[in-house]
C-alpha cells in the first residue's frame, strides 16, 4: 500500500467522523493519548501502516482497492521536450527509421525546446530569481556582514556588562 503521509491524517479524521466518535474515544480505541490522536489527525504524528489498514477497514474500504489522488497530466515545456526527445530516440533506434517520422519529431522537438526557452526567459524577465553565482554570493556576503555586525554589537554589550560586574 502506498498511501502518502499527507492523506493519512485526513483518513484518521474521516474514520472518526464515520464512526461518530469523539477524538478522546478514538484515542482510547487505538490506545493513544488524546494529544497523540490529535497530532495524527493534523499530520504532525505519523500514522503507521497498521493504523492505516485499521482505519481503512473501519471505513469499510479494503486497502487493496484504494484510489489515490494523482498529479494533473499538465506537462511543463521541459517535460514536453523530454517526452518528444525520447520518442525521437526510439524512432532512431528502430531497425529502419522512417525519414518522414524523424523529420516530424525533429521539428516537434525544436518547437518544444523553443517553448521551453521562451518560458525560461519569461521567468527570468519576471525576476523570479537571479541565479547567477555572483548575485547569490553577493547576497550571502551581505548576510554574513550583517551577522558579523550583530555579533560584534552583542560582544561589546557583554563586555560592558562583564566590566560592571567585576568592578
Amino acid at each position: 500500500m502506498d498511501l502518502k503521509a499527507d492523506y493519512r491524517g485526513e483518513l484518521a479524521q474521516r474514520a472518526r467522523v464515520f464512526l461518530n466518535r469523539t477524538q478522546k474515544e478514538m484515542a482510547a480505541l487505538f490506545g493513544l493519548s488524546l494529544r497523540s490522536w490529535q497530532d495524527k489527525e493534523q499530520n504532525t504524528n505519523r500514522v503507521s501502516v497498521s493504523e492505516t489498514y485499521t482505519l481503512l477497514l473501519l471505513l469499510n474500504e479494503h486497502p487493496d482497492y484504494q484510489l489515490l489522488p494523482r498529479i494533473d497530466d499538465v506537462k511543463t515545456p521541459a517535460q514536453e521536450a523530454a517526452k518528444i526527445a525520447v520518442e525521437l530516440a526510439q524512432c532512431l533506434t528502430e531497425r529502419i527509421p522512417l525519414p518522414s517520422k524523424v523529420v516530424e519529431l525533429e521539428n516537434a522537438l525544436d518547437a518544444a525546446i523553443l517553448a521551453f526557452r521562451e518560458d525560461f526567459v519569461a521567468d527570468m524577465d519576471n525576476r523570479q530569481g537571479d541565479l547567477s553565482p555572483v548575485a547569490v554570493l553577493s547576497k550571502e556576503l551581505e548576510k554574513a556582514r550583517n551577522r558579523i555586525t550583530d555579533l560584534e554589537s552583542d560582544n561589546s554589550k557583554l563586555r560592558a556588562e562583564l566590566a560592571k560586574k567585576t568592578c
